[in-house]
């Protein structure tokens, strides 16, 4: 069972779902502040978070996060998605409807499998912004969906 969280937008969370379900992963969606401190989680900012604060230590497991964030979470594990080369997920190229997913580094998933670097042509979920598209496959990635199944998630 998975276990994930998205903080500052509800689509990039229906979308999420909408991905593991299609896989056949299970999962819990996760709401609150104290469930996403829940072992083996992954909290997944949205790209218009900047810098969020509750007034409380907050530590998750695996923090997903938007390029030129400054997360004030503890992570075990914190990747960074968004356009720039130093991103841990990018791009490499981007179409009307599809678009060629970058994965920089070495990636460890949730359930620990290692996804090593390599590019994947993925369908541009064009309701979604670019960096709003990459946190939902980078979410699903690190959720446990084989690079080989993305494609067939999301579309």
């Amino acid at each position: 069972m998975q276990h994930f969280g998205v903080w500052d937008n509800e689509v990039i969370s229906q979308k999420i779902a909408a991905g593991l379900n299609a896989c056949g992963i299970p999962f819990v969606q996760m709401r609150t502040f104290g469930q996403w401190q829940a072992k083996n989680s992954l909290l997944v900012f949205g790209p218009r978070v900047r810098f969020p604060f509750w007034g409380k230590r907050l530590r998750v497991r695996y923090l997903l996060f938007p390029d030129g964030m400054h997360p004030c979470v503890e992570a075990d594990c914190a990747v960074s998605y968004g356009l720039s080369g130093r991103d841990s997920i990018t791009i490499s190229s981007l179409q009307e409807n599809r678009m060629v997913l970058s994965l920089q580094r070495e990636l460890v998933t949730v359930s620990g499998v290692i996804l090593d670097r390599q590019e994947l042509l993925l369908p541009y979920l064009t309701a979604l912004s670019v960096e709003e598209t990459l946190a939902v496959y980078g979410a699903l990635l690190l959720l446990g969906v084989a690079p080989s199944q993305l494609f067939h998630c999301c579309t």
